[in-house]
């Protein structure tokens, strides 16, 4: 379910139209401006049509096929998602000023994309506001960063949705809960040096930013909201601007070459 401005669709209903006959399930999506019986009779009413046209079954996209080369691969494995470390485990934790290596892609001289280590990092500022003021480069603002402030040029507080998430089948997404909270700006400034002889360009620079919360030497990821024993959601998404799905963190970059 994605969850947008409370004035813009998101689609939060799916139906699979099985064809046995032909090996195909047809994928229909339909969106919050549609009710369920309204995507149903969509669905009702979709037939496919020979075009009179193969492809042959070696190009195309079968789980079969998948399943076997995963085998081949010694099977599948199961792995949960790490939320939590020791202090030990988190002693690469970087100073604000303390420079890093890290491995990155970039171009070569010639144009060859290639992996290279010779590249420093170091935080050299963190700033935190309530407005848009710490950013310089006007261009870079984008038309969905701009609507997260008011007329003052102040950032307008976040809404958080609580969600229940259905079965896919009897039940659909429910937002259960919501809540209004404040929002902040961390502008975050890295410098990057290459320390190799070769000249690199278009070097993939981007990263992301994670929270983290320390408690009794223990980091845990930080959530917007935990739910407890009296709650029944299961994920809370933001309501607003953002470049994920869950639009609770806005992006924006300033390039600057020294």
């Amino acid at each position: 379910m994605q969850v947008l401005n409370e004035d813009e669709i998101s689609f939060d209903k799916k139906v699979y139209i099985v064809y046995p006959e032909v090996w195909r399930v047809l994928t229909i999506f339909g969106g919050t401006d549609m009710t369920k019986e309204e995507v149903l009779k969509v669905a009702e009413n979709t037939t496919l049509v020979p075009t009179g046209e193969t492809v042959p079954l070696s190009e195309t996209l079968c789980w079969s096929r998948l399943d076997a080369e995963k085998a081949e691969q010694g099977g599948y494995s199961e792995s949960k998602e790490k939320v939590t470390a020791t202090a030990e485990e988190m002693s690469h934790l970087h100073e604000i000023g303390e420079e890093f290596s890290v491995s990155s892609s970039a171009a070569d001289i010639s144009g060859e994309w290639i992996i290279t280590n010779d590249i420093m990092v170091k935080v050299t500022d963190v700033q935190i506001g309530d407005d848009l003021s710490l950013l310089e480069k006007t261009e870079g603002i984008t038309d969905d960063i701009k609507k997260a402030v008011d007329e003052e040029g102040k950032l307008l507080p976040q809404k958080l949705q609580y969600v229940k998430k259905g079965d896919g089948i009897e039940t659909l997404d429910e937002i259960v809960k919501t809540e209004t909270v404040a929002r902040k700006l961390v502008y975050v400034t890295l410098e990057y040096t290459n320390t190799g002889k070769d000249e690199l360009k278009d070097l993939l620079y981007f990263c992301g930013f994670l929270g983290l919360k320390e408690e009794n030497g223990i980091y845990t990821i930080y959530q917007k909201a935990v739910a407890d024993e009296s709650e029944d959601w299961d994920e809370v998404l933001g309501a607003g601007i953002g470049i994920n799905q869950t639009a609770l963190d806005c992006g924006y970059v300033d390039i600057r070459q020294k």
